[in-house]
């Protein structure tokens, strides 16, 4: 799932994962998932959700970085990366 969300930020046309869409989603609407409070919610989905997320926008944020630019990187973001390369994630 982690790759499919790096392979999808860098243009993949492939169908994002489940947990992908439902982020999209509900940062669209300002929603959570499920009905209720945050903490009514399955905390397994929103870690998924989160993750998936988190990676999706670094990926794609950072693939835009070239030359001087990619000093504009945030710390937040090399850690993330470092993470993924950890994981044997390609980015």
């Amino acid at each position: 799932m982690i790759q499919a969300a790096v392979d999808l930020a860098g243009g993949a046309k492939e169908s994002p994962p489940p947990e992908l869409r439902l982020y999209w989603m509900c940062q669209r609407y300002g929603a959570l998932p499920d009905t209720g409070a945050m903490l009514d919610q399955d905390a397994g989905l929103i870690g998924r959700m989160t993750t998936l997320g988190n990676v999706y926008d670094t990926a794609q944020r950072v693939r835009g970085l070239t030359g001087e630019n990619i000093h504009q990187m945030r710390p937040d973001d090399g850690r993330l990366l470092a993470w993924l390369e950890e994981m044997g994630i390609r980015t």
